[in-house]
This record gives structure tokens, sequence and C-alpha cells, in this order.
């Protein structure tokens, strides 16, 4: 059932433009929710995640990445996900939208991107995800089993100067 009302809450919210009022309307619809689903024997904390990533893709347009860093429930959320301590327990974050707590936290930045025009703030936002998120995780699911999981672990780094000889010497 949750996902049938998180298709239909992400439809109408995708379908209005991002402003003060409509970020108004996400919180206390969502808060009216989960007033009902409280009782429900599913993760509730998980369900949570999804519909609050939504409404951080609209807060951090308006408010920046230091506003949702800083505000009190999205940047517990951001570093959660990022810690994987939101929704471990669950499969609730890994259907659609999102795909995963990490991924939900990424696509929230990805609007971010679009949207800002100044360069060292998107460049902030950048450097700061690259601090939290391994670059290497590769998930092998089959029948909604994982069968095989790696993850890199050394930290990649930017390599200096210009990358054309490398290239060249490949071809």
């Amino acid at each position: 059932f949750h996902a049938l009302a998180e298709h239909f809450f992400f439809t109408v919210v995708d379908s209005r433009t991002c402003d003060r009022d409509m970020l108004a309307w996400q919180v206390s619809e969502v808060d009216a929710l989960f007033a009902v689903w409280q009782s429900s024997p599913f993760d509730v904390d998980a369900a949570k995640a999804v519909f609050m990533l939504k409404q951080m893709e609209c807060a951090i347009v308006l408010d920046g990445m230091k506003g949702i860093q800083t505000h009190e429930r999205y940047g517990r959320l951001l570093q959660g996900l990022l810690d994987e301590t939101v929704g471990a327990e669950t499969l609730n974050l890994e259907g659609p939208p999102y795909g995963g707590g990490i991924k939900g936290v990424l696509k929230v930045l990805d609007v971010y991107l679009e949207k800002e025009t100044d360069k060292s703030k998107s460049l902030e936002a950048i450097e700061w995800v690259k601090e939290r998120v391994r670059p290497g995780m590769m998930q092998w699911d089959l029948f909604g089993k994982s069968y095989f999981y790696w993850m890199q672990f050394d930290r990649v780094i930017e390599k200096p100067g210009s990358m054309i000889a490398w290239i060249a010497a490949a071809y």
C-alpha cells in the first residue's frame, strides 16, 4: 500500500513547481499520512525517509546545500542514509523512485546541481559527497536476494594534470 501512496504523492509533487507553499504542503501531507501509518507493521522510518527525500529535492533548491545539512530533519536523514543506519533493516528504500538510500541522496544532490548556477557552491556539494561515498560498490541481486557484494575501500583521488597522454596511449 505504501508504494501506491508514494507513487501517487510523487506524481502530484513532480507535476508542480517547487516553492515555499509546495514544500509546506508536502510536509503537512506527509505528517498526516504517517500519523495514520504509525500502527502499521512495516518500517515506518524507511518509508518516512523516501517521502523526506522527495521533500529534500525541493528544499535543497530553495535553501541550498548548507540549508538542508543544518536542517533538523533533513540533515540527520542525509547522514543516516549515507551511514546506512536508516532503513538498513528493510527493502522500503530499495525500490522506486530512488533505488536505495545512497542513491536517494545522490538524486537530491543531482537536483541541486542542475539548479545551482554558482559553480563554487556546486563544487562544495560535490566535494561533500566525495568525502562520504565509497567510489566502488557493486552488488548482484537475483530474485530479490543479494548473491554477490563487493566494495572498494581505497579512496580514489583525481590524478593531477591532463589525461590526454594516458588516453592516447591506450589507442
